[in-house]
């Protein structure tokens, strides 16, 4: 299981998401690169013996990817895994600690049953080995960040460095996945989760069949027969 302790990242730019118009349920996917796993670390993930498939032991001692990386795009591997976790912890600048933990499953006040949330959502897993046996994870983080501090300070630490440890992982079932940014972030049966269906009144349409009658008529002044007449 991929597990991540103080590691190292980049937070790339924030892409933000209000499923239900409501601020409080925004999302936040934080997209993290430069994160280094070391040959135990990617073998605890994928599976022994990945690294000894991934990589070269050249004769001076250095290890490097196996011809076969280098035609991958962007000679890199990406994953459909997707995790959920617990809570997670991302230290920015000043050592301020944002911490993001799930809920329970609950009732409201009226019995209704409230989905258990998790404290965040790992999806867009790629892995790019890199000469000297370093293999460099990417991902995109999914958190509900509020309306504190922890909304601000992500949002200042674009294209800059933090540290970033992850709860227990559970991995999401392929059956089970959907778009992007359909966590159980927000109340069931709130606006957001409506399909959003295309907007449709009553001048479009008289437009649409009056343009439909022109074109009928002008088949017919050409002599064109309509409907086997």
């Amino acid at each position: 299981m991929l597990k991540l302790e103080n590691a190292q990242a980049l937070q790339r730019k924030v892409s933000i998401n209000v499923p239900d118009k409501e601020a409080e349920h925004t999302i936040f996917t934080l997209p993290f690169e430069g994160i280094e796993l070391t040959k135990d670390q990617l073998d605890a993930y994928l599976g022994k013996g990945t690294f000894a498939s991934w990589f070269n032991h050249r004769k001076d001692g250095i290890w490097e990817p196996m011809p076969w990386v280098a035609r991958l795009p962007k000679a890199e591997i990406a994953l459909d895994d997707e995790f959920e976790t617990a809570g997670v912890e991302i230290v920015v600048s000043g050592n301020k600690e944002l911490v993001f933990e799930g809920t329970e499953a609950d009732e409201d006040d009226k019995g209704n049953e409230i989905e258990a949330t998790p404290g965040g959502r790992i999806t867009g897993i790629r892995l790019t080995p890199k000469l000297g046996g370093v293999t460099l994870l990417a991902f995109h983080l999914q958190v509900r960040p509020g309306l504190g501090k922890e909304n601000l300070e992500l949002q200042r630490h674009q294209y800059r460095h933090v540290t970033v440890t992850l709860g227990d992982l559970t991995a999401i079932e392929r059956k089970e996945k959907t778009k992007q940014g359909d966590l159980p972030f927000h109340p069931p049966g709130a606006e957001g989760d409506k399909a959003a269906e295309p907007a449709v009144n009553g001048d479009d349409t008289k437009d649409f069949a009056a343009g439909a009658e022109r074109e009928v008529e002008e088949h017919k002044r050409r002599g064109s027969v309509i409907n086997g007449r």
